[in-house]
């Protein structure tokens, strides 16, 4: 992973919007920039990042009225769209003053920033630090959305919030330390009606991924704009809903890899504006059971009296409670296309995960079972993963600890008629299923050892998200 360098470390407090309403037309400013002078390492996914939300917003049934993409790539093409900080100012200009009162703008900024005595910039193509030209300060994109009509004005950074202001090195960013009577600044709050969502919380930094081939925070802005962050019979995303995803989506990620990264957010906004309206079926599930009483289950879900959701740890999640197996489905869904669908889960030895894609018109199901070992885990043998007829085997982080067991995250996607099953970061099956289409509920079968009897031999399902995989365009 290649780390964001640091914009402004602001404290950000965040009041949920009211959301739902279509509103006027949509406008949107989409800024990656991965090329700087010298003194500052370039970045690799910056392009992807805004290219891949760039689909999202143009995708009916109400797509965004103009999406400006600002890359080096398109800026060859079109001198206007080089991301210079001059040639963002003027787009940010044109667009914030074409809005009235019922649209949306939202300017989304990835790359390096810079805070230099308590002012935070973003930095455009081929930055200096010592050139105030190549900067973008937070507060002038503050001003401009302040004065914008737009009823929302919505402004999101991935960039890394470490400070920069006492001279450091930015290549030295990975271990900066510091003091206890260090001072970060918390820079002036936003104008009304402007809402901001930062990639992570002040001196942290912000990651790209490798596996992802995006930076970790756009990855989760980027699945929640195409329909996983919209809540249970909503047919947009909202502010609000969009924040809480995009949070949850970080900070699991980066738990796996070991980091530090919380999303934060600043503002507040009465508006009731969505960012985007979905078309069907662009959602199909999003659950982590925390606003699910305990002992039920969600709201449309059919069980048997086994399931119920119970914490582990002060985290709920799905579970069964008598030996044996059990089952719960989701009410009808609609999954077709490419999808992607995750979860969060804990397996003990014995223990099974069955995770069936129950089809329409008679088509096939898909099955996907995750078996436990059947010894304890230093026994040395490996958990076995089933996708339809294909077989594989994984080391899970919840299986290998009976004692402390570590949630492990599993990812099944399709493209195309190509399925990739990812567990823990590792792909074990990647091959094409051409005989399943689309399917309309999802079955998730559960177990509680028949000879352990305690909660260490049950199967836990943390949350669990079904929804549009986003483009495939991967670009170095």
């Amino acid at each position: 992973m290649h780390i964001r360098l640091s914009v402004a470390a602001l404290f950000l407090a965040f009041a949920p919007a009211a959301f739902g309403q279509e509103g006027g037309q949509r406008y949107a400013l989409l800024v990656g920039v991965a090329q700087y002078a010298p003194e500052m390492e370039n970045l690799r996914f910056t392009e992807n990042d805004v290219e891949q939300l760039a689909e999202v917003l143009q995708k009916k049934p109400k797509p965004y009225a103009k999406v400006v993409v600002m890359t080096a790539a398109r800026g060859q093409k079109d001198a206007e769209l080089m991301p210079t900080a001059a040639n963002i100012r003027k787009q940010l200009d044109k667009l914030a003053m074409k809005c009235v009162k019922d649209d949306v703008l939202l300017v989304a900024l990835s790359g390096h920033g810079f805070d230099a005595k308590g002012k935070g910039s973003f930095c455009g193509h081929k930055a200096k630090q010592s050139d105030t030209e190549t900067l973008l300060p937070l507060d002038e994109v503050y001003s401009v959305l302040g004065k914008s009509p737009a009823g929302l004005k919505a402004l999101i950074v991935d960039a890394c919030r470490v400070d920069s202001s006492k001279g450091r090195p930015l290549e030295s960013a990975k271990e900066i330390k510091y003091n206890s009577d260090e001072q970060v600044t918390t820079g002036p709050p936003p104008p009304a009606g402007v809402v901001i969502l930062f990639s992570c919380s002040q001196r942290e930094s912000s990651f790209e991924s490798d596996e992802l081939r995006l930076g970790v925070f756009f990855d989760s802005v980027i699945k929640g704009m195409a329909g996983a962050a919209a809540r249970p019979g909503e047919g947009s995303v909202s502010w609000a809903s969009l924040a809480a995803y995009t949070q949850s989506g970080v900070q699991d990620y980066s738990k796996k890899s070991g980091r530090t990264q919380k999303p934060h957010f600043k503002g507040d906004t009465n508006s009731a504006l969505a960012l985007i309206v979905l078309p069907p079926g662009s959602r199909a599930l999003r659950e982590d059971f925390r606003r699910i009483k305990l002992g039920e289950v969600p709201k449309g879900w059919e069980r048997d009296d086994a399931i119920g959701v119970r914490p582990y740890k002060g985290v709920p999640c799905l579970e069964a409670d008598t030996k044996g197996n059990h089952s719960v489905t989701t009410p009808k869904v609609r999954i077709e296309g490419d999808f992607l669908m995750e979860v969060v889960f804990q397996l003990g030895m014995k223990n099974k995960l069955q995770l069936t894609l129950q089809a329409k018109d008679g088509d096939p199901d898909l099955e996907l079972i995750v078996q436990g070992p059947e010894g304890v885990p230093l026994s040395g043998e490996q958990t076995k993963v089933k996708l339809a007829e294909i077989e594989a085997k994984a080391e899970l982080k919840s299986s290998q600890d009976r004692i402390s067991p570590k949630p492990s995250r599993l990812r099944l996607e399709r493209e195309g008629t190509t399925f990739r099953l990812i567990v823990d970061g590792e792909t074990l099956i990647a091959r094409p299923f051409k005989d399943y289409k689309e399917f309309e509920s999802l079955k998730i079968g559960l177990t509680m050892d028949q000879t352990g009897g305690t909660r260490d031999h049950v199967t836990r399902v943390f949350a669990i998200s079904v929804g549009p995989r986003p483009m495939s365009k991967k670009k170095d």
